[in-house]
C-alpha cells in the first residue's frame, strides 16, 4: 500500500481526476437542462467517492507519515469538507440548510490547489507566500495603523462635505469604518485626485454651506452640507506617497526575498 500511494503513476491518475472534476464544476451554467445537472451531481458524488477512497489508502498506507504533510492535512480538510456538503445537501432540499449546503459544495473547488505540487515553479510562488507571511503580517498591521490615523484626522476634516459624485453616500468620512474603506479605495489608485478635489471644495467655489447648524442640517434630510477644507490636497498627496508608494513598495520588496530564500 505504501508503494501504491507513493507511485508516479497513482499521483498521475488522481491528478487527472482533480482536473477532470473541477471542469466539470466549471461547466455548470445559469438555466442549465435538468439532466445535465443531474448527470453532473452524480459525476461529482463519483469523484468524492474517489477521493474519499485515495484519503483511505494514504492513511493505511503512509500510517502517522499521512499527518506530517500539509497537503495531505489539506486533502484530509477538503474530502471531510466536500462528504458535508454531501451529507447538507441530501437533507437540506427545501429547508434552511441549502445556502450552507451551496457554500460547503463550492468548497470543492480548492481541491485544484493540489495541482500545484505538479509545478515546481508554482509550488516556489506558493512558499513565497507561506515564508513572508510574518514579514507581510507586520506590514498590514503598520498600513492599518495609518489607515486608522488617516480616517481619524479626515472625520474631522472632512466629516460634514456635502456628498457629491465620488465623495458618496456610501465613501465618504462619516464614520470611522466608512472612512477606512474609503481610504483603502484611495490607496489603490481608484480616483483619489477626483475625491482630493471634491474636498477641497469651499462655500466660494460649490453648493455647500460653511457654517451649518442643526436646522440647516434637519432641512436636508441629515445630509451633510458642509464645506470642503483646502487641507485636502496635502493630506491626500502624503496619504498616496506613505501609503500608496512606500508601503506597498515595502511589501513588494518582502516578496521579492521571500521568492529568493524560497529559491
Amino acid at each position: 500500500m505504501f508503494k501504491l500511494v507513493n507511485h508516479k503513476v497513482f499521483e498521475g491518475v488522481i491528478t487527472f481526476f482533480i482536473a477532470f472534476n473541477t471542469l466539470i464544476m466549471a461547466s455548470k451554467y445559469d438555466g442549465i437542462d435538468p439532466t445535465l445537472e443531474t448527470t453532473f451531481e452524480y459525476s461529482n458524488i463519483f469523484f468524492g467517492v474517489i477521493f474519499n477512497l485515495e484519503m483511505i489508502l494514504k492513511l493505511v498506507g503512509l500510517d502517522k507519515q499521512y499527518f506530517y504533510s500539509a497537503w495531505n492535512l489539506f486533502d484530509m480538510v477538503v474530502v471531510i469538507g466536500t462528504d458535508i456538503g454531501f451529507i447538507l445537501n441530501f437533507v437540506s432540499s427545501g429547508s434552511s440548510f441549502s445556502t450552507a449546503a451551496t457554500v460547503v459544495r463550492a468548497f470543492r473547488i480548492m481541491r485544484i490547489v493540489r495541482l500545484v505540487r505538479t509545478q515546481a515553479n508554482i509550488k516556489i510562488i506558493l512558499d513565497t507566500l507561506v515564508n513572508i507571511i510574518p514579514q507581510i503580517t507586520n506590514f498590514i498591521a503598520l498600513m492599518f495603523l495609518l489607515l486608522f490615523i488617516y480616517a481619524a484626522l479626515g472625520i474631522n476634516l472632512f466629516g460634514d462635505v456635502v456628498l457629491q459624485d465620488f465623495v458618496t453616500e456610501k465613501n465618504n468620512f462619516h464614520r470611522l469604518g466608512t472612512a477606512i474603506m474609503f481610504l483603502f479605495r484611495c490607496s489603490t489608485g481608484e480616483d483619489w485626485n477626483k475625491i482630493m478635489h471634491e474636498l477641497s471644495i469651499t462655500s466660494a467655489d460649490g453648493d455647500c454651506i460653511n457654517d451649518q447648524d442643526y436646522d440647516t442640517y434637519e432641512r436636508n434630510n441629515f445630509s451633510p452640507r458642509g464645506c470642503g477644507n483646502s487641507f485636502s490636497t496635502i493630506y491626500f498627496l502624503s496619504f498616496t506617497v506613505i501609503i500608496s508608494w512606500l508601503i506597498m513598495n515595502l511589501s513588494v520588496a518582502a516578496v521579492i526575498e521571500g521568492l529568493e530564500n524560497a529559491k
